[in-house]
Protein backbone atom coordinates (compact mmCIF):
# COMPACT_ATOMS: atom_id res chain seq x y z
CA UNK A 1 0.00 0.00 0.00
CA UNK A 2 2.61 2.40 0.84
CA UNK A 3 6.85 2.55 0.95
CA UNK A 4 8.93 5.68 1.97
CA UNK A 5 12.79 6.07 1.49
CA UNK A 6 14.51 7.76 4.59
CA UNK A 7 17.97 8.95 3.64
CA UNK A 8 18.22 10.61 7.43
CA UNK A 9 21.63 9.72 8.79
CA UNK A 10 21.73 7.32 12.21
CA UNK A 11 23.25 9.75 13.86
CA UNK A 12 19.76 10.45 15.81
CA UNK A 13 16.97 8.12 16.64
CA UNK A 14 15.01 10.35 17.63
CA UNK A 15 15.20 12.13 14.48
CA UNK A 16 14.54 9.13 12.38
CA UNK A 17 11.44 7.89 14.19
CA UNK A 18 9.83 11.67 14.18
CA UNK A 19 10.32 11.67 9.83
CA UNK A 20 8.68 8.00 9.82
CA UNK A 21 5.90 9.19 11.44
CA UNK A 22 5.12 12.11 9.86
CA UNK A 23 5.16 10.25 6.63
CA UNK A 24 3.14 7.65 7.85
CA UNK A 25 0.55 9.75 8.35
CA UNK A 26 0.60 11.59 5.62
CA UNK A 27 0.77 8.61 3.23
CA UNK A 28 -2.57 7.20 5.03
CA UNK A 29 -4.02 10.99 4.85
CA UNK A 30 -5.08 10.32 8.51
CA UNK A 31 -6.71 13.82 10.14
CA UNK A 32 -5.18 14.22 13.21
CA UNK A 33 -5.76 16.53 15.98
CA UNK A 34 -3.45 18.93 17.62
CA UNK A 35 -3.32 16.69 20.55
CA UNK A 36 -2.72 13.32 18.47
CA UNK A 37 -0.08 15.08 16.51
CA UNK A 38 1.78 15.95 19.99
CA UNK A 39 1.54 12.52 21.18
CA UNK A 40 3.08 10.41 18.34
CA UNK A 41 6.08 13.21 18.36
CA UNK A 42 6.25 13.30 21.97
CA UNK A 43 9.94 12.31 23.17
CA UNK A 44 10.22 11.32 27.17
CA UNK A 45 14.34 11.43 26.79
CA UNK A 46 16.48 12.93 24.37
CA UNK A 47 19.68 10.98 25.40
CA UNK A 48 20.09 8.47 22.64
CA UNK A 49 21.73 6.17 25.24
CA UNK A 50 19.26 6.77 28.20
CA UNK A 51 16.52 5.05 25.54
CA UNK A 52 18.70 2.18 24.59
CA UNK A 53 19.33 1.53 28.00
CA UNK A 54 15.29 1.84 28.15
CA UNK A 55 14.61 -0.56 25.31
CA UNK A 56 17.53 -3.15 26.84
CA UNK A 57 15.37 -3.32 29.67
CA UNK A 58 12.22 -4.00 28.80
CA UNK A 59 14.05 -6.88 26.85
CA UNK A 60 15.11 -8.00 29.87
CA UNK A 61 11.95 -8.00 31.52
CA UNK A 62 10.15 -9.33 28.67
CA UNK A 63 12.26 -12.25 29.50
CA UNK A 64 10.21 -13.25 32.17
CA UNK A 65 13.30 -14.75 34.59
CA UNK A 66 14.63 -13.72 37.80
CA UNK A 67 18.13 -12.80 36.28
CA UNK A 68 16.59 -10.71 33.26
CA UNK A 69 14.21 -8.66 36.02
CA UNK A 70 17.45 -7.96 37.78
CA UNK A 71 19.34 -7.44 34.73
CA UNK A 72 16.14 -4.67 33.92
CA UNK A 73 16.04 -2.89 37.04
CA UNK A 74 19.98 -2.05 36.68
CA UNK A 75 19.45 -0.99 33.03
CA UNK A 76 16.22 1.10 34.26
CA UNK A 77 18.50 2.70 36.94
CA UNK A 78 21.37 3.45 34.38
CA UNK A 79 19.20 4.79 32.44
CA UNK A 80 17.22 7.19 35.11
CA UNK A 81 21.58 7.95 36.10
CA UNK A 82 21.48 9.37 32.68
CA UNK A 83 18.39 11.14 32.52
CA UNK A 84 16.86 11.92 35.83
CA UNK A 85 13.25 12.85 34.75
CA UNK A 86 12.91 9.58 32.20
CA UNK A 87 9.66 8.48 33.38
CA UNK A 88 9.53 5.20 31.26
CA UNK A 89 12.44 4.00 33.02
CA UNK A 90 11.00 4.33 36.93
CA UNK A 91 8.19 2.10 35.13
CA UNK A 92 10.02 -0.28 33.57
CA UNK A 93 11.26 -0.38 37.61
CA UNK A 94 7.95 -0.65 38.94
CA UNK A 95 6.94 -3.45 36.46
CA UNK A 96 10.25 -5.26 37.28
CA UNK A 97 9.55 -5.35 41.02
CA UNK A 98 6.44 -6.24 40.92
CA UNK A 99 6.95 -9.37 38.96
CA UNK A 100 10.18 -10.02 41.21
CA UNK A 101 7.02 -10.30 44.24
CA UNK A 102 5.02 -12.27 41.97
CA UNK A 103 3.82 -15.31 40.98
CA UNK A 104 6.43 -17.39 39.06
CA UNK A 105 9.30 -15.37 41.27
CA UNK A 106 8.29 -14.53 44.69
CA UNK A 107 12.54 -14.18 44.95
CA UNK A 108 11.96 -10.95 47.31
CA UNK A 109 9.24 -10.99 49.94
CA UNK A 110 6.22 -9.63 48.21
CA UNK A 111 5.43 -6.94 50.33
CA UNK A 112 8.85 -5.37 49.99
CA UNK A 113 8.48 -6.08 45.97
CA UNK A 114 4.98 -4.21 45.71
CA UNK A 115 6.21 -1.38 47.71
CA UNK A 116 9.55 -0.67 45.73
CA UNK A 117 7.35 -0.96 43.01
CA UNK A 118 4.75 1.41 44.34
CA UNK A 119 7.32 3.97 44.66
CA UNK A 120 9.10 3.74 41.31
CA UNK A 121 5.33 3.45 39.75
CA UNK A 122 4.89 6.90 41.67
CA UNK A 123 7.72 8.91 40.86
CA UNK A 124 6.92 8.09 37.17
CA UNK A 125 3.48 9.88 37.50
CA UNK A 126 4.77 12.37 38.99
CA UNK A 127 7.05 13.53 36.46
CA UNK A 128 4.04 12.57 33.63
CA UNK A 129 0.98 12.01 35.07
CA UNK A 130 -0.29 10.97 31.68
CA UNK A 131 1.99 7.61 31.56
CA UNK A 132 0.19 4.77 30.37
CA UNK A 133 2.73 2.27 31.64
CA UNK A 134 2.96 3.85 35.25
CA UNK A 135 -0.74 3.75 35.54
CA UNK A 136 -0.58 -0.19 34.39
CA UNK A 137 1.56 -0.70 36.80
CA UNK A 138 0.16 0.94 39.79
CA UNK A 139 -3.25 -1.09 38.68
CA UNK A 140 -1.20 -4.40 39.14
CA UNK A 141 0.33 -3.42 42.29
CA UNK A 142 -3.11 -2.41 43.55
CA UNK A 143 -4.39 -6.15 42.86
CA UNK A 144 -1.87 -7.48 45.05
CA UNK A 145 -2.53 -5.11 47.71
CA UNK A 146 -6.39 -6.00 47.03
CA UNK A 147 -7.33 -2.89 46.25
CA UNK A 148 -9.91 -3.79 43.81
CA UNK A 149 -11.73 -0.57 42.90
CA UNK A 150 -8.26 1.75 42.67
CA UNK A 151 -6.99 -0.88 39.78
CA UNK A 152 -10.38 -0.50 38.03
CA UNK A 153 -9.68 2.98 37.87
CA UNK A 154 -6.20 2.91 37.02
CA UNK A 155 -7.06 0.41 34.12
CA UNK A 156 -9.73 2.52 32.69
CA UNK A 157 -7.83 5.28 32.50
CA UNK A 158 -4.53 3.32 31.29
CA UNK A 159 -6.66 2.54 28.09
CA UNK A 160 -7.95 5.89 27.82
CA UNK A 161 -4.44 7.41 27.42
CA UNK A 162 -3.39 4.49 25.05
CA UNK A 163 -5.66 1.79 24.01
CA UNK A 164 -2.88 -0.48 22.18
CA UNK A 165 -0.83 -0.74 25.54
CA UNK A 166 -0.96 -4.55 25.66
CA UNK A 167 0.78 -5.32 28.41
CA UNK A 168 -2.28 -3.27 30.55
CA UNK A 169 -4.95 -5.23 28.14
CA UNK A 170 -3.19 -8.75 29.24
CA UNK A 171 -2.99 -7.42 33.22
CA UNK A 172 -7.06 -5.97 32.81
CA UNK A 173 -7.63 -9.13 31.67
CA UNK A 174 -6.31 -11.12 34.70
CA UNK A 175 -8.33 -8.74 36.80
CA UNK A 176 -11.79 -9.22 35.11
CA UNK A 177 -11.09 -13.02 35.17
CA UNK A 178 -10.20 -12.80 38.68
CA UNK A 179 -13.49 -10.70 39.56
CA UNK A 180 -15.64 -13.34 37.82
CA UNK A 181 -15.76 -12.09 34.59
CA UNK A 182 -14.42 -15.03 32.25
CA UNK A 183 -15.56 -14.49 28.90
CA UNK A 184 -14.78 -10.91 29.01
CA UNK A 185 -11.21 -11.62 30.66
CA UNK A 186 -10.20 -14.38 27.86
CA UNK A 187 -11.24 -11.19 25.19
CA UNK A 188 -9.32 -8.78 26.17
CA UNK A 189 -6.13 -11.50 26.82
CA UNK A 190 -7.02 -12.11 22.83
CA UNK A 191 -7.16 -7.89 22.09
CA UNK A 192 -3.44 -7.81 23.91
CA UNK A 193 -2.37 -10.78 21.86
CA UNK A 194 -3.89 -9.03 18.69
CA UNK A 195 -1.68 -5.79 19.66
CA UNK A 196 1.71 -8.41 20.34
CA UNK A 197 1.15 -11.50 18.64
CA UNK A 198 4.70 -12.12 19.48
CA UNK A 199 5.27 -11.93 23.13
CA UNK A 200 5.61 -14.81 24.60
CA UNK A 201 4.00 -13.33 28.08
CA UNK A 202 0.71 -12.49 26.57
CA UNK A 203 0.57 -16.15 24.46
CA UNK A 204 1.22 -18.16 27.47
CA UNK A 205 -0.84 -16.05 29.55
CA UNK A 206 -4.21 -16.73 27.04
CA UNK A 207 -3.19 -20.18 28.10
CA UNK A 208 -3.25 -19.38 31.86
CA UNK A 209 -6.80 -17.42 31.65
CA UNK A 210 -8.21 -20.91 29.38
CA UNK A 211 -6.55 -23.37 32.11
CA UNK A 212 -8.52 -21.29 35.34
CA UNK A 213 -11.90 -21.51 32.84
CA UNK A 214 -10.92 -24.95 32.98
CA UNK A 215 -11.02 -25.04 29.19
CA UNK A 216 -7.92 -27.23 29.99
CA UNK A 217 -8.06 -28.83 26.14
CA UNK A 218 -7.61 -25.11 25.00
CA UNK A 219 -5.48 -24.51 27.33
CA UNK A 220 -2.99 -27.25 26.00
CA UNK A 221 -3.62 -25.80 22.26
CA UNK A 222 -2.33 -22.46 23.41
CA UNK A 223 0.77 -24.01 26.02
CA UNK A 224 1.74 -25.95 22.50
CA UNK A 225 1.56 -22.71 20.09
CA UNK A 226 3.32 -20.60 22.80
CA UNK A 227 6.35 -23.23 23.14
CA UNK A 228 6.38 -23.58 19.14
CA UNK A 229 7.88 -20.21 19.87
CA UNK A 230 10.71 -21.05 22.07
CA UNK A 231 11.07 -24.46 23.77
CA UNK A 232 13.54 -23.35 26.64
CA UNK A 233 10.54 -20.91 27.69
CA UNK A 234 10.27 -22.90 31.65
CA UNK A 235 6.77 -20.92 32.59
CA UNK A 236 4.97 -22.32 29.36
CA UNK A 237 6.67 -25.61 30.78
CA UNK A 238 5.13 -25.04 34.33
CA UNK A 239 1.39 -24.08 33.15
CA UNK A 240 1.44 -26.97 31.02
CA UNK A 241 2.21 -29.45 33.59
CA UNK A 242 -0.59 -27.25 35.79
CA UNK A 243 -3.20 -28.40 32.90
CA UNK A 244 -1.90 -32.07 32.46
CA UNK A 245 -2.43 -32.26 36.16
CA UNK A 246 -5.86 -31.05 36.63
CA UNK A 247 -6.43 -33.80 33.57
CA UNK A 248 -5.06 -36.52 35.79
CA UNK A 249 -2.14 -36.75 33.36
CA UNK A 250 0.05 -36.92 36.14
CA UNK A 251 3.46 -38.76 34.09
CA UNK A 252 2.64 -35.91 31.73
CA UNK A 253 2.48 -33.06 34.17
CA UNK A 254 5.67 -34.80 36.20
CA UNK A 255 7.61 -34.63 33.11
CA UNK A 256 6.72 -30.86 32.28
CA UNK A 257 7.72 -29.58 35.65
CA UNK A 258 10.79 -31.26 35.45
CA UNK A 259 11.83 -29.32 32.48
CA UNK A 260 10.56 -26.48 34.07
CA UNK A 261 12.62 -27.15 37.22
CA UNK A 262 15.85 -27.58 34.95
CA UNK A 263 14.91 -24.50 32.83
CA UNK A 264 14.65 -22.24 35.33
CA UNK A 265 17.79 -23.16 37.72
CA UNK A 266 15.93 -24.96 40.41
CA UNK A 267 12.94 -22.28 41.02
CA UNK A 268 10.73 -23.41 43.84
CA UNK A 269 7.88 -22.47 42.11
CA UNK A 270 7.80 -26.02 39.69
CA UNK A 271 9.48 -27.65 42.79
CA UNK A 272 6.36 -27.18 44.69
CA UNK A 273 3.96 -28.04 42.24
CA UNK A 274 6.20 -31.34 41.17
CA UNK A 275 5.21 -31.98 45.18
CA UNK A 276 1.53 -31.03 44.50
CA UNK A 277 1.60 -33.58 41.57
CA UNK A 278 3.20 -36.49 43.06
CA UNK A 279 0.57 -36.02 46.02
CA UNK A 280 -2.47 -36.06 43.93
CA UNK A 281 -0.98 -38.81 41.35
CA UNK A 282 -1.02 -41.22 45.40
CA UNK A 283 3.67 -40.77 45.80
CA UNK A 284 2.65 -39.21 49.60
CA UNK A 285 6.17 -40.40 50.47
CA UNK A 286 7.44 -38.29 47.72
CA UNK A 287 5.84 -35.51 48.08
CA UNK A 288 6.35 -35.29 51.83
CA UNK A 289 10.14 -35.70 51.69
CA UNK A 290 9.61 -32.36 48.90
CA UNK A 291 7.52 -30.73 51.29
CA UNK A 292 10.19 -31.73 53.64
CA UNK A 293 12.54 -30.13 51.83
CA UNK A 294 11.20 -26.84 50.75
CA UNK A 295 9.66 -26.66 54.29
CA UNK A 296 13.48 -26.38 55.31
CA UNK A 297 14.28 -24.06 52.50
CA UNK A 298 11.94 -21.86 53.89
CA UNK A 299 14.19 -20.97 56.76
CA UNK A 300 16.71 -19.63 55.05
CA UNK A 301 15.39 -17.63 52.02
CA UNK A 302 11.52 -16.51 51.09
CA UNK A 303 9.17 -19.50 49.95
CA UNK A 304 6.05 -18.68 49.04
CA UNK A 305 3.41 -20.19 51.98
CA UNK A 306 0.57 -20.49 49.14
CA UNK A 307 3.11 -22.89 47.53
CA UNK A 308 2.99 -24.89 50.76
CA UNK A 309 -0.63 -24.53 50.97
CA UNK A 310 -1.23 -26.32 47.95
CA UNK A 311 1.23 -29.27 48.76
CA UNK A 312 -0.58 -29.24 51.95
CA UNK A 313 -4.31 -29.63 50.37
CA UNK A 314 -2.66 -32.12 47.90
CA UNK A 315 -1.66 -34.63 50.54
CA UNK A 316 -5.39 -33.82 51.81
CA UNK A 317 -4.03 -31.79 54.81
CA UNK A 318 -6.38 -29.12 55.21
CA UNK A 319 -5.85 -27.65 58.11
CA UNK A 320 -2.04 -27.17 57.32
CA UNK A 321 -3.33 -25.75 54.39
CA UNK A 322 -5.33 -23.36 55.88
CA UNK A 323 -2.77 -22.25 58.18
CA UNK A 324 -0.17 -21.42 54.94
CA UNK A 325 -3.32 -19.62 53.01
CA UNK A 326 -3.86 -17.72 56.21
CA UNK A 327 -0.23 -16.80 56.33
CA UNK A 328 0.05 -16.10 52.45
CA UNK A 329 -2.75 -13.47 52.43
CA UNK A 330 -1.18 -11.51 55.46
CA UNK A 331 2.45 -11.66 53.06
CA UNK A 332 0.24 -10.63 50.08
CA UNK A 333 1.77 -13.23 48.51
CA UNK A 334 1.36 -13.39 44.72
CA UNK A 335 -0.80 -16.32 44.48
CA UNK A 336 -3.42 -15.17 46.86
CA UNK A 337 -5.30 -12.54 44.22
CA UNK A 338 -5.89 -16.18 42.27
CA UNK A 339 -7.51 -17.76 44.99
CA UNK A 340 -11.10 -17.17 43.28
CA UNK A 341 -10.30 -18.89 40.08
CA UNK A 342 -7.48 -21.53 40.94
CA UNK A 343 -8.40 -25.11 40.41
CA UNK A 344 -5.96 -26.32 42.62
CA UNK A 345 -8.51 -25.18 45.87
CA UNK A 346 -11.50 -26.36 44.81
CA UNK A 347 -11.54 -28.73 47.51
CA UNK A 348 -11.67 -26.15 50.04
CA UNK A 349 -14.37 -23.64 48.42
CA UNK A 350 -17.42 -24.93 50.43
CA UNK A 351 -15.22 -24.66 53.67
CA UNK A 352 -16.32 -21.78 55.90
CA UNK A 353 -12.72 -20.43 56.49
CA UNK A 354 -12.32 -20.02 52.65
CA UNK A 355 -15.19 -17.64 51.95
CA UNK A 356 -13.36 -15.69 55.03
CA UNK A 357 -10.27 -15.92 53.12
CA UNK A 358 -12.11 -14.06 49.90
CA UNK A 359 -13.26 -11.23 51.85
CA UNK A 360 -10.12 -10.56 53.36
CA UNK A 361 -8.88 -10.53 49.80
CA UNK A 362 -11.83 -8.57 49.09
CA UNK A 363 -13.86 -10.62 46.79
CA UNK A 364 -17.31 -11.71 47.40
CA UNK A 365 -17.78 -14.70 49.28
Amino acid sequence: MWAGTFDERFTDIFAVEDSISEQVVRALTLKLTGEERRLIAKRYTNDSEAYALYLKGRYYWNKRTTDGLERSIDCFNRAIAIDHGYALAYAGIADSYTLLGDVGFATIPPKEAFSRGKESAEKALEIDNTLAEARASLAHIHMHCYEWPEAQWQFEKTIELNPNYAHARQLRAFYLAFQGFTEEGLAEMRRALRLDPLSLPINMDLGVLLYLARDYDGAIDQYQQTLDMDRNFDRAHFWLGAVYEQKGMFEQALAEYQTAIELSGGSREPRAALCHAHAAAGHASTARELLAELTEESSRKYVSPYDLAIINLGLGDLEAGVECLDRACDEHDGWMIYVSVDPRLDPLRSDARFKDLLKRVRFPG
